[in-house]
């Protein structure tokens, strides 16, 4: 059985912490950014922290989540995201949306 890999956990942790921050206000900024640097320790972080951003951003599609979203994105980026990154990662959490809500591959759809 592979291993998992480390920068998948932390990309799923940086959202999670990311988003649980932006909709909570009993977490200070302070705390929600070591937070996020414990998490991207060893790592690559300017690219994880971008990553995680423009997957929150791309795969976001009710409205009433966007603030949350938004704020988190935000987090992401003041805790050193690189920003050119972030545009394409936003793509590719649009192309995963997209892709979600195609039938498996092989399966008929009924009723079309």
């Amino acid at each position: 059985m592979p291993h998992p890999d480390p920068d998948r956990i932390a990309v799923a942790q940086l959202q999670g912490a990311a988003k649980h921050y932006a909709r909570t206000d009993q977490v200070s900024e302070a705390d929600a950014l070591a937070e996020l640097a414990e998490i991207t320790e060893g790592l690559d972080a300017p690219v994880l922290l971008a990553e995680a951003a423009g997957i929150l951003l791309g795969a976001c599609r009710r409205e009433e989540e966007k603030p949350a979203v938004e704020k988190a994105a935000a987090l992401l980026r003041k805790a050193g995201a690189r920003e050119a990154l972030i545009p394409q990662w936003v793509t590719e959490g649009e192309r995963r949306v997209e892709q979600s809500s195609q039938p498996p591959f092989g399966m008929k759809v009924l009723g079309t």
